[in-house]
């Protein structure tokens, strides 16, 4: 009994050792897998090689499994049941039902180990470590694959004519979405992987993908630009007064941009105009996205771009800086202009810029403006909310808050004061 009992264990054994095997080989991840090939690891190559056919190998880890199960079963039955039945009939009463009890008691048992020691304990292991556990067993699994080639193939081929029947054949592994990556990388972030803010960076990235030129540029309204014959003297007076560097050059009007000039090229001038000073503008429609346009101004060297709305008119500027600030968030610099654009009062009450962008807003009042909006900043959606041209005092109830226009400047919403409802 004894021998049969540690025959049984060491089947139960090899059944975790087939167990581990598979699901370390399924779960791996093929981007790790991937650096440790790179960096000369063959059984990394190997593992990687298993995965692109795994009909063979799963033949081959199924055929190890089937037959530890069925010789369990079989030492179980025909062995440890005729040792434990005359055990049991000695009890009385239940002589009649010794076979039946002695045949009930070795499959609990046997299934009861199996479960533990041959199936959870095993994918628990694999599940911690599958890039170590599988490159470990590559070895062993070339060698089965070896002594079962045939079955294996047959196995292989069956499998693949069911398929083919339900019309199923192609291997496919599937694309990692943005969205998984940026799970990966909150999870690194709580694992201590990664730190947050290259979490935030990786998140601002697929922002910046999905986002165009029209949701990131300062609107015309904010655009400071200088007529072509302003003395160069005025000009850079008045840009001193802005803490700019660069500014659109037009002739008439802000529509006909004729280029930009820069700050450093116009602290020499004695006396002339801009027209020796501006240099060639690019332009860009306001529904190109951010990517189209950072490589815009990365293959031109330019700093800036005007964009145009559907008429062929000024809808606004573009500079390097904000397509940055998308990625790595807001940057300040000596000569960048600090806009406080938040202001908090109280507890449940703000003051707000009409430009600050709906997202900043959002991300602070915990409101989840719509992403595809006709608007970006908190002054349209205002005009969007009241559908006119509103007035001192206008207010609009959304989202839990209470939204009141508290000055205008012109046609345009200067602040807004936001508070709990």
């Amino acid at each position: 009994m004894l021998s049969a009992m540690v025959f049984i264990g060491l089947l139960i054994l090899a059944n975790g050792f087939f167990v581990a095997m598979e699901m370390s080989l399924v779960t791996a991840r093929r981007t790790r897998l991937k650096i440790k090939a790179k960096g000369g690891d063959s059984r990394a190559t190997q593992v990687l090689a298993f995965q692109d056919q795994p009909g063979d190998f799963l033949a081959t880890v199924q055929i190890g499994i089937t037959l530890v199960g069925t010789a369990a079963s079989a030492i179980g039955g025909a062995g440890i049941v005729q040792i434990l039945s005359p055990f049991i009939a000695r009890v009385q009463g239940l002589a009649p039902y010794s076979d039946s009890l002695a045949l009930a008691l070795v499959i609990i048992t046997i299934a009861y180990l199996t479960l533990v020691f041959g199936e959870l304990v095993p994918k628990r292991l694999a599940l911690r470590n599958a890039e170590g556990i599988a490159m470990a067993f590559t070895s062993p699994l070339r060698i089965l694959s070896r002594l079962t080639n045939l079955p294996m193939r047959t196995l292989s081929f069956s499998t693949d004519a069911v398929l083919k029947l339900i019309g199923s054949t192609a291997i496919q592994h599937p694309s990692t979405s943005p969205e998984e990556i940026e799970l990966l990388a909150k999870q690194g972030v709580a694992e201590g992987v990664i730190q947050s803010v290259e979490e935030e960076l990786i998140s601002g990235v697929f922002d910046y993908t999905e986002r165009n030129v029209r949701d990131v540029m300062t609107p015309r309204t904010a655009v400071v630009a200088f007529n072509l014959d302003i003395p160069t003297l005025e000009a850079l007076r008045l840009a001193k007064q802005t803490g700019y560097s660069r500014f659109p050059v037009y002739r008439d009007s802000l529509d006909h941009v004729v280029g930009y000039v820069h700050v450093k090229d116009m602290i020499w001038a004695q006396g002339d105009t801009l027209h020796q000073h501006t240099r060639v503008a690019h332009f860009i429609p306001s529904g190109a996205s951010l990517p189209g346009a950072f490589n815009l101004l990365a293959k031109t060297g330019g700093h800036l771009a005007i964009v145009l709305d559907e008429h062929g008119g000024t809808h606004g500027l573009l500079t390097l800086e904000d397509l940055l600030e998308e990625i790595v968030g807001e940057i300040e610099d000596e000569h960048s202009p600090i806009a406080e654009q938040i202001e908090h009062k109280t507890e449940g009450e703000w003051v707000f810029a009409g430009t600050t962008p709906v997202s900043e807003v959002g991300e602070l009042l915990g409101i989840d403006f719509p992403s595809k909006g006709i608007y970006t900043t908190l002054a349209g959606f205002i005009f969007a909310s009241l559908g006119k041209i509103p007035e001192p005092g206008d207010k609009t109830s959304q989202y839990g808050y209470v939204f009141s226009v508290m000055k205008m400047d012109r046609l345009s919403i200067a602040s807004i004061h936001v508070q709990r409802s």
